[in-house]
């Protein structure tokens, strides 16, 4: 079988995205494709899995000149030892060192691709010049929207040298939010302890600036002063140090203090199985997010048959589908709630078209299947 390497810039463990994605690809073609992993300091997933134990992350940033090239030399060795026919970047810290290794030719004669989980024009100075230089040397770059791909298109001076390489993949939620069951639902409920007349706002993200906790607190805030049956769940995660988790904890006990113990149920560093079930739970998911390629979140909120509201910024715009679901500041967002989440029946119908949306564009097995095609095309 053909090697393919994945290499993450932090612990595969630790609540992202990127992880996720990688971890679901892993999965589910591990029968096609002998894939291999590279990662700073965590936990093994197994015997394919080799965990660098010297760098608590691979972050680029903040590193001295002599660190980052040992950590640079460390990698190389890693790849040499497991051979690939293929390395998939999908991280931009891995990408950096990866563009350096194969511009200084320390790793040849490999296949590589490149999935840009993030926004290109948001990157730093030394990102986006190592994608750029990247583009050239790679077989393959995948978008994962296609706002994304517009990106490159106005913004990527040799775009149109380079346009063959270029795919759109949309992500997906995962194998186990493609089965929806009705029951579920009212199980989940009684365990949380939510009330049948209840309606469930979800939030759910990172503790970071780009999740934009301080807009979700705004917002619950009008929220709790208008809509008095409104209970508001939020799963939120932390980067694994002890300075996140105490931010976490005192934005919790801050907006508790502020909406009351009985109208706020939180949720930290839950793993993909207890979110997944938590989903269940909410009728709606809004994202607060400053910048989102994608919108990983509002995905598997779909699949749980939730209506999804997002700030109208970079793909989730596209992910999302539908302008009228949109919104730009809190005032928005409530003229939002106020026409769409006041009709049961309207509620339910538009829970259907979340969910349909879903499975019609970020279902598990299309996003398998296009990768599936891509690492068999190379």
């Amino acid at each position: 079988m053909k090697k393919i390497v994945y290499l993450s810039d932090v612990d595969i463990s630790s609540p992202g995205g990127a992880q996720e994605s990688m971890k679901i690809l892993l999965n589910e073609l591990s029968n096609q494709y002998d894939f291999y992993l590279i990662t700073p300091s965590g936990t093994k997933i197994n015997e394919n899995h080799y965990v660098l134990n010297r760098y608590e992350n691979f972050i680029v940033r903040g590193k001295k000149i002599i660190d980052l090239i040992m950590m640079s030399r460390d990698i190389s060795k890693a790849i040499k030892k497991i051979k690939p026919d293929i390395i998939h970047i999908q991280m931009p810290s891995t990408l950096v060192v990866m563009n350096i290794l194969i511009s200084l030719k320390l790793i040849r004669n490999v296949k590589i691709v490149y999935t840009d989980r993030g926004v290109y024009g948001l990157y730093g100075k030394v990102t986006t010049f190592s994608i750029n230089s990247l583009i050239n040397k790679a077989n393959k770059i995948i978008t994962t929207t296609n706002h994304n791909l517009l990106n490159y298109k106005k913004t990527y001076k040799k775009f149109h040298e380079n346009s063959g390489k270029f795919e759109v993949i949309y992500n997906t939620a995962g194998k186990s939010f493609d089965i929806y069951t009705d029951e579920k639902r009212q199980l989940i409920r009684e365990k949380y302890k939510i009330e049948d007349d209840r309606t469930v706002i979800g939030f759910c993200g990172r503790f970071s600036p780009q999740k934009d906790w301080a807009l979700a607190t705004e917002i619950i805030e009008k929220c709790s002063n208008e809509f008095n049956d409104y209970v508001y769940m939020l799963v939120i995660g932390t980067d694994g140090t002890q300075k996140n988790m105490d931010e976490v904890i005192k934005y919790c006990e801050d907006l508790k203090g502020k909406i009351g113990e009985d109208k706020v149920k939180i949720y930290i560093n839950l793993n993909i199985n207890e979110v997944e079930e938590v989903y269940y739970a909410m009728d709606c998911f809004i994202l607060t997010s400053k910048w989102e390629s994608f919108g990983r979140t509002a995905v598997e909120a779909m699949a749980r048959k939730n209506i999804v509201i997002g700030r109208n910024v970079d793909g989730l715009s596209e992910v999302i589908g539908n302008s009228e679901y949109l919104y730009s500041h809190s005032d928005e967002l409530l003229n939002i709630l106020r026409s769409k989440m006041c009709n049961y029946k309207e509620i339910l119908k538009t829970k259907e078209l979340f969910y349909k949306r879903y499975h019609n564009y970020f279902g598990y097995r299309s996003n398998i299947k296009a990768y599936n095609n891509l690492y068999e095309k190379i």
